[in-house]
């Protein structure tokens, strides 16, 4: 409760107090207030503005392409999501993001990582958007570029791979062994930022609570940390 009374004392004066903000979320994130938080994280400045107006934005966009986009839908057990409603809002947002960042092209994961935005900011399409576009852009930008190749992808698993070669040789060498090799579990990881492969529960958004305030190769080191989590298991293999 006085960690939610602090928060709220300090996003009521953001973003004078962002310094502030961000240092306490470093500590932890009440989840109620969470929305207001990743916003303030992802350094969107006018919270209170985006929160007020919901509808009146989406009239300049042209979201006519929403219905004709065939994405897998990465949330079949979601009881929020996994509705009319929800799916129509997760392609919503996914078309709404690539309508007005032409250089954007859609792959396998957008879906993904548009589905804790919306459950997060059901009630709120922009604020929703906003933080997605700041997700996209801060986070993620290498994958979904349209002049992104399949370069940047390879040298980033390749970061990945020698990283956890660094921390845990063993598990590494054995993986490799077996023919785990980065690119068929870490891709998918590193690109829905682990919505692919974590349920969308509390410790999705915990994980993102951290990622978001830090820079995009701090994903990597997080997936470094669950292989070596698990590494008697997978040594088993």
């Amino acid at each position: 409760w006085l960690r939610c009374r602090r928060f709220s004392g300090l996003l009521a004066r953001f973003p004078k107090t962002k310094q502030h903000v961000l240092k306490a979320a470093n500590i932890d994130v009440p989840p109620l207030l969470r929305p207001a938080i990743w916003a303030a994280s992802l350094g969107i400045d006018n919270i209170a503005e985006l929160a007020a107006d919901e509808h009146m934005w989406m009239l300049g966009l042209d979201i006519s392409g929403a219905d004709r986009l065939e994405a897998q839908f990465c949330y079949p057990y979601n009881d929020l999501l996994n509705t009319p409603q929800g799916r129509r809002k997760v392609r919503r947002l996914v078309e709404m993001a690539l309508a007005v960042n032409p250089s954007y092209s859609y792959m396998r994961g957008l879906d993904a990582v548009a589905g804790p935005v919306v459950a997060l900011y059901f009630n709120n399409e922009q604020l929703a958007f906003e933080v997605f576009q700041r997700i996209l852009r801060n986070q993620l930008q290498q994958y979904f570029l349209d002049s992104s190749d399949a370069t940047a992808m390879h040298h980033t698993v390749q970061l990945f791979g020698s990283l956890l070669y660094f921390v845990d040789p063993s598990l590494a060498g054995h993986l490799a062994d077996v023919g785990m090799e980065p690119m068929t579990y870490a891709l998918p990881w590193l690109v829905t930022l682990y919505a692919h492969v974590f349920p969308l529960d509390e410790p999705l958004f915990v994980l993102w609570d951290a990622l978001l305030l830090q820079p995009p190769q701090f994903s990597l080191f997080i997936g470094v940390v669950l292989l070596h989590a698990c590494r008697r298991a997978l040594l088993r293999m």
